[in-house]
């Protein structure tokens, strides 16, 4: 059995989670990963942990944001860090499809120990508001009149939003080529720009510029409607069921610690979660607490796999990560770079 020190310590001490001050100037802090830049939904999830686990553990939590590489970046710096002083806290893409994609992709896993779900979202698909078209529909109409089809933003090859994307357009009918980005915040200011005719993203990171009037969110994925957009349609309710997805953030611990201070972490975690206030905060961003044990958190991941790898092969996405394009269906990734040309907004 793995000793965890200060970690393990914390969450068996009797009484309270409390330490002294220099205990906690001693103490090593708990890393909390991160692979997007600050500013999107796991980033948030992790900044509101953070203050809760430092509560509960006694010790000093850090939020480390290493975006980049579909997330190779962040689990390298994960698993660099000694096991009892680190969290990996990431979006489902990360796990799920990100070893679809890509054929060397390095990591299997026993690298990683699920330990929670921490929140779940929807998708949201948005246009800048200089667009015409003020329903998907309209928008959709519009895309297959486009000869060389149009495009859409997301962040990342291979990402949720980028398959959820090509799905869309699939179902809907009509040609859609991805324009990859590394951050939601450029990827935000291009779209209300008119740079991009259209964005597949979390609901919870376009959320805030629909509500600031910048762009205009046309319709969810959710199985209901948003409730911090109740006027806005879901896909289910247009006609197409088959596009109801569901996002999540999860954390994880490092495989090296035994399946005891995995579920001891778990439990802290998930009563940090159940702080009206955490709810609070997580539902005014569209977000909605969601934790769960290390074993349920598991069997979502293989459920999410299963969903999405017949998704992956059907939309030409070669493992390495390059495009083999299907007809209607193309995807390339610019390094942020603003489309030249046809498929944008009128």
């Amino acid at each position: 059995m793995l000793v965890l020190g200060p970690m393990v310590a914390c969450l068996v001490a009797v009484g309270s989670f409390g330490a002294t001050a220099a205990a906690w100037a001693q103490t090593p802090p708990l890393h909390l990963v991160v692979p997007v830049a600050p500013g999107g939904s796991s980033d948030l999830v992790a900044r509101l942990l953070a203050e809760r686990l430092a509560e509960r553990l006694g010790r000093r939590v850090v939020v480390e944001n290493r975006p980049g590489a579909t997330g190779r970046i962040a689990i390298d710096a994960f698993l660099a860090l000694p096991p009892a002083d680190a969290l990996l806290i990431a979006p489902m893409a990360v796990v799920v499809t990100a070893p679809l994609v890509y054929r060397e992709w390095p990591y299997s896993p026993r690298d990683l120990a699920p330990v929670t779900r921490l929140a779940t979202f929807d998708y949201a698909f948005a246009v800048g508001t200089a667009f015409a078209a003020r329903t998907f529909p309209e928008f959709a109409a519009w895309a297959r009149q486009q000869a060389g089809g149009t495009n859409f933003a997301a962040t990342g090859t291979g990402s949720i939003p980028h398959l959820a994307g090509l799905a869309i357009a699939k179902t809907t009918g009509f040609a859609a080529t991805l324009v990859a980005y590394a951050s939601i915040g450029r990827l935000e200011a291009d779209l209300a720009g008119g740079h991009v005719a259209s964005a597949v993203g979390a609901t919870s990171d376009l959320l805030p510029l629909h509500r600031a009037g910048r762009i205009r969110i046309l319709a969810t994925s959710g199985a209901t409607r948003s409730p911090g957009l109740p006027a806005v349609p879901t896909f289910a309710e247009l006609g197409y069921p088959q596009l109801a997805i569901e996002g999540w953030t999860a954390a994880f611990a490092s495989a090296h610690l035994t399946s005891a201070d995995v579920e001891r972490l778990s439990g802290v975690i998930n009563e940090a979660l159940h702080d009206p206030n955490v709810v609070a905060q997580l539902r005014a961003h569209d977000l909605q607490a969601a934790g769960t044990t290390a074993g349920e958190l598991a069997q979502i991941i293989a459920r999410d796999i299963a969903y999405w790898a017949p998704r992956v092969r059907d939309a030409g996405i070669v493992r390495e990560g390059v495009t083999a394009t299907p007809p209607g269906s193309g995807a390339r990734e610019p390094a942020e770079e603003r489309p030249r040309g046809g498929g944008s907004a009128p």
